[in-house]
């Protein structure tokens, strides 16, 4: 949620894409409010800085931050976007990503609870016991 470009009293819903632009990926923020005024980039910061650049110019005042966080603003220090980056088809485009390994989290059972009495434990009908009526 950021200001709307056409009434700053009003938040907008902006959606953050990267799409392929060819020799490298093309950054585009589309507002909810008006999705044919797609705003587009060559890297987070400059799409960011021309959103932020419309807000003032609706403002009629430079008071937008304007330093870069781009990458904040669409998401990058996210854990899930950057896998999501990973995993999309013609990431391997991308010659200057630094590529991340993810861990994949696997539930514990809860204090107390021996891990043989698992669901896959369960369904094969191993280690049940009931208690005597």
């Amino acid at each position: 949620m950021f200001a709307d470009l056409d009434d700053l009293s009003k938040t907008c819903l902006y959606t953050c894409k990267i799409v392929d632009g060819g020799i490298s990926p093309r950054f585009e923020i589309v507002p909810e409010t008006h999705p044919d005024k797609v705003i587009v980039g060559t890297n987070a910061d400059d799409c960011r800085n021309q959103l932020l650049a419309a807000i003032n110019n609706t403002r009629a005042s430079d008071t937008a931050d304007m330093t870069k966080h781009g990458a904040n603003f669409f998401g990058f220090g996210n854990p899930t976007i950057k896998h999501l980056i990973q995993s999309s088809p013609g990431a391997r485009k991308c010659s200057n990503y630094k590529w991340q390994k993810f861990e994949v989290c696997r539930p514990h059972p809860p204090d107390g609870v021996d891990a043989s009495s698992s669901c896959t434990a369960m369904a094969t009908g191993s280690n049940q016991s009931l208690p005597d009526p």
